[in-house]
């Protein structure tokens, strides 16, 4: 399994587009927002939140699913701040393949509310980058990992935040896999856990 390895990336796309066409967050501070349809990104194929830019978001609400290959939230190292928010019953972000929240890029994040649910085979918080976060929060509220959680893949100061009921799953869980020391539970070899939880809030 090759965790690091990066990929030439089709950057979004504000409408669904067919064919090779290449669009959406092309600049700092653009938002796509999925409320109440389900769609599906082209071939299934690869989605960024913020590949070089800085405030980009993604909000799927009521309702709203939305499904791609691998997922990106800040891509590049100057990509920080982006966000992704999933946030009522049957709003859906499907990832049939890996999920990164900071991937080289930091101070991303990814919050999962109100019953929202998140899908992904697996799923890293930070690599190769610090200060990511991701909040699930609420009954009814899921991080699904088919495989293996990462948080903090050669990073720091990553952090999960499971709060008020919300739920998280995968198969292994690490916490500060080939990283500096982090804030909550310094690691420098990948320690196994039930549940990486980092904080939890009641």
């Amino acid at each position: 399994m090759t965790m690091k390895a990066k990929f030439l990336l089709p950057i979004l796309a504000g409408v669904l587009l067919t064919g090779s066409a290449q669009a959406q967050y092309t600049d700092n501070n653009q938002t796509n927002t999925i409320s109440g349809v389900a769609s599906n990104w082209v071939d299934n194929g690869t989605y960024v939140v913020g590949s070089n830019w800085v405030y980009d978001a993604l909000n799927i609400l009521n309702g709203g699913v939305f499904s791609n290959g691998v997922g990106y939230i800040g891509y590049e190292a100057t990509a920080s701040n982006n966000s992704v928010l999933v946030s009522g019953t049957g709003s859906v972000w499907s990832n049939t393949s890996y999920l990164y929240i900071g991937n080289d890029g930091s101070g991303n994040s990814l919050t999962i509310t109100n019953g929202g649910t998140v899908y992904n085979g697996y799923g890293f918080i930070g690599v190769l980058s610090d200060d990511n976060t991701a909040l699930v929060s609420g009954s009814g509220s899921v991080w699904s990992n088919r495989n293996d959680l990462f948080v903090s893949d050669d990073g720091s100061s990553n952090v999960l935040t499971i709060a008020s009921s919300g739920t998280v799953y995968n198969a292994n869980s690490y916490i500060g896999y080939d990283s500096d020391p982090n804030t909550a539970l310094p690691q420098t070899e990948p320690l196994p856990v039930t549940s990486a939880v980092l904080e939890s809030e009641s």
